[in-house]
């Protein structure tokens, strides 16, 4: 058999107990898997972030991120540039809570739920993106079967939220079938497809595969939003204390 014929071989044999291994699972066991890798105990990152308006306008920003008690705690100082510097994103409960802090008013408010709709610093990522918690207590999940996405082998799922869940109408995702990270993420309205995620690289920090670069895409107006990780740290804990409201108003 030639060399030819043996990496068709292999890789038929590969794509075989991909299937076999989707079949062997259930919804529920996948989805579980991809909880466990978006939900470290906790982290400390920074981020690079890279909007680009639809008239082509780009501007950006670095972000300083702490996540706790498995990402129940999220918060986001925004570092870069020096207009928005101290600016203060806090989500509690696994999103449910939104706290938001400006050094120029010196002032904490509580975000109002409509509002977890909107665009995060004008980029194109909603605070719901950001949302953490229970997938199959805040959506109703099918398989739809294996594709690929990224060049890679995925489960794909059909994600339609529930009363607790966000505001879309429907979010199919393509996660690795060796490693559970979402490749590709399409988000849905009740006018269509209103935008895409895309994870550009994955890298393994500590042993725990994370997306390293991804961009979304707004396909109804032609923005997107780049994030690159600059640093994560899944060793050390965040102080406790930052995830409170007294807290955000510390420097």
């Amino acid at each position: 058999m030639s060399s030819h014929a043996v990496a068709k071989t292999a890789a038929a044999a590969l794509v075989l107990v991909a299937a076999c291994a989707a079949a062997a699972m259930s919804v529920g066991e996948i989805v579980k898997k991809i909880e466990e890798v978006e939900s470290a105990p906790h982290a400390i990152s920074r981020v690079k972030e890279t909007v680009t308006t639809p008239s082509g306008q780009s501007r950006e920003f670095e972000v300083a991120g702490y996540n706790a008690d498995t990402t129940d705690k999220q918060l986001q100082i925004y570092e870069k540039p020096a207009r928005v510097r101290g600016e203060k994103i806090l989500m509690l409960n696994g999103g449910d809570d939104i706290w938001a802090y400006s050094p120029k008013t010196k002032r904490v408010r509580h975000l109002a739920t409509h509002m977890k709709k909107a665009k995060v610093m004008g980029s194109d990522f909603s605070y719901e993106d950001f949302a953490a918690g229970d997938y199959m207590d805040r959506f109703t999940v099918t398989l739809l079967g294996d594709e690929k996405a990224g060049g890679v082998n995925c489960y794909k799922l059909n994600m339609v939220p529930t009363p607790r869940g966000p505001s879309y109408s429907k979010i199919i995702v393509w996660a690795g079938v060796a490693d559970y990270v979402p490749r590709k993420v399409e988000y849905y309205d009740s006018e269509g497809l209103l935008k895409v995620l895309l994870v550009d690289e994955v890298r393994s920090v500590g042993g725990r595969a994370t997306p390293w670069t991804m961009t979304m895409k707004n396909v109804r107006d032609g923005g997107q939003t780049k994030m690159e990780t600059l640093m994560m740290d899944y060793e050390t804990k965040p102080d406790p204390d930052m995830f409170t409201q007294e807290g955000l108003k510390k420097n």
